[in-house]
């Protein structure tokens, strides 16, 4: 069971949201008539590109998270993401570290993803 993301911080913003390379639909060409096309999948990965604000206290409890409990971003864990249709639970990984920037007061934090939605049921 994947870790969770820690409830007393807030939900990244999603920046950009780039789906998976793997065909989802193939295509059946016919000698006459139109193409037919086959859904093979609904579910797969996005990447999405994602930024969160956190006061200089939510930054340390990110830090700690990410070093201690996901092991450098090595381990996934499940958080709640803002899709188009609301906000589920993905299963997510990180591509690679985090990049933390100071502007003012606040910890501006991107990172790209790999997500899979939850499916529960």
């Amino acid at each position: 069971m994947p870790l969770a993301y820690p409830e007393n911080l807030p939900i990244p913003l999603v920046t950009s949201y780039n789906h998976s390379d793997s065909q989802k639909v193939r295509r059946n060409d016919v000698e006459t008539g139109v193409p037919r096309f086959e859904l093979l999948s609904e579910d797969g990965p996005s990447m999405p590109s994602v930024a969160w604000l956190f006061k200089p206290l939510e930054f340390q409890v990110f830090e700690g998270f990410y070093r201690h409990t996901l092991k450098l971003g090595s381990i996934s864990f499940d958080m709640k993401l803002k899709v188009g249709f609301g906000v589920e639970v993905h299963e997510c990984s990180f591509i690679k570290t985090y990049n933390p920037s100071l502007q003012g007061k606040l910890w501006k934090v991107t990172a790209n993803l790999v997500t899979v939605e939850k499916k529960y049921g």
